[in-house]
């Protein structure tokens, strides 16, 4: 047994017998291997820690809980993930019921059970933002993100600049200022302001019976019925 304070020398040995030399008075270990662990038996085979090259000081901490040490040899022992903040997802299926705030997936699609219902063959967002587009019914129905922003705030029963027409509940629409027609137009009744055109009449709503031509002429291909007649007809 040799007791000092400090010893200036070498020890040969398994040194099992040394006791309270703190980490401090290791010093730094130096070469790429500079810890090779044996293991319970004695063998050819080893345990090695190597370190690569710093090229600045790091710090590695070993954590104050027992478990068993991750490497990319023994990632499958991971049976519990918190919180990913950055990286990609490579794993297999996620086991958890449900995502509860926010997934964004790039380049990826989705192909089980719908996300926001419990029924299989729809799907509840409060927000959908498409980037190419949405297609549904197996692609039959496509919708461009063109066309999506027709569809924004589009108001039923208004007419908005650049939107859809989407008539209310009483098949109504308002704000439109000029239509022009390349067909007929056939209407039960049409109203503009204080004027009524039907079937029979031409006239104001108040007096459906009078009207009035900027030409001044009225061409009757008929019968003409009236109650009086004025004018000397020279015309």
């Amino acid at each position: 047994t040799i007791t000092a304070e400090s010893f200036a020398g070498m020890f040969m040995g398994d040194g099992s017998g040394i006791t309270g030399v703190s980490a401090t008075s290791v010093g730094t270990l130096t070469g790429v291997s500079p810890l090779a662990l044996e293991g319970e038996n004695v063998d050819d085979f080893q345990t090695t820690l190597q370190v690569e090259e710093p090229v600045s000081d790091q710090v590695i901490v070993i954590p104050n809980s027992s478990g068993t040490i991750i490497t990319t040899g023994n990632d499958n022992l991971i049976d519990a993930v918190g919180t990913v903040n950055t990286g990609s997802w490579q794993a297999g299926v996620i086991q958890d019921t449900y995502v509860s705030d926010y997934l964004t997936i790039s380049d990826g699609s989705i192909n089980g059970v719908n996300i926001g219902s419990t029924v299989p063959d729809s799907g509840r967002f409060i927000d959908l933002t498409a980037v190419n587009g949405i297609s549904l019914g197996d692609g039959l129905i496509k919708i461009s993100p063109e066309e999506m922003g027709y569809l924004d705030d589009a108001m039923p029963g208004t007419i908005a600049e650049n939107k859809a027409i989407v008539l209310d509940r009483d098949l109504s629409i308002t704000g439109l200022k000029s239509i022009t027609l390349s067909e007929d137009f056939f209407s039960a009744l049409v109203g503009v302001d204080n004027i009524i055109i039907d079937d029979s009449n031409i006239g104001p709503v108040d007096d459906t019976n009078l009207m009035t031509l900027s030409n001044g002429t009225v061409t009757v291909d008929g019968t003409l019925a009236a109650t009086t007649l004025t004018g000397d007809g020279s015309g």
